[in-house]
């Protein structure tokens, strides 16, 4: 239920980061989308057992909302900074890149929780496991790509 619930959230999204985006730009759209994914990765650093009841569902659907803006926008901002015809080959090379670097982090993300262990951080509310760490360092880095879009101020 939850995942036809996340792709419909994703379809009635889209449209309004297109709307957005023509507003503004591929790369502020992205900045923002970011932002949500942000919200989304603390939201899953958040969820454990006594809570997954319900804070899986808005999680899901609150990254439902950023990977609905951020594959249209980083999809699409290709087009944008590529000479057209240059775009086949930037595309190609592009997305292989990506699904390397994809594999790569996955690897590395499964050696950290492996690594990790039974490390754990208690903050009061809820007791972080390593999976909840990951999404933690998954949301820090996230935030530093959207501060990078944020300073590119004559683009965004």
């Amino acid at each position: 239920i939850v995942s036809f619930i996340c792709v419909a959230v994703k379809a009635l999204t889209a449209p309004l980061w297109g709307k957005f985006t023509a507003k503004t730009s591929f790369a502020c759209c992205a900045k923002y989308a970011g932002y949500v994914l942000l919200v989304s990765y603390l939201l899953w650093a958040l969820t454990v057992k006594e809570n997954a009841t319900w804070m899986y569902p808005i999680a899901m659907c609150v990254n439902a909302v950023g990977m609905s803006g951020t594959a249209f926008s980083i999809f699409a901002i290709k087009f944008d900074i590529v000479l057209p015809e240059e775009q086949n080959l930037f595309i190609s090379v592009g997305n292989a890149a990506s699904g390397i670097i994809s594999f790569l982090i996955a690897l590395l993300a499964s050696a950290f929780v492996d690594i990790s262990g039974a490390l754990s951080l208690d903050i009061g509310i809820v007791r972080l496991g390593n999976m909840q760490l990951l999404f933690l360092v998954s949301a820090v880095f996230n935030l530093m790509f959207c501060l990078f879009l944020g300073h590119r101020k004559n683009r965004t």
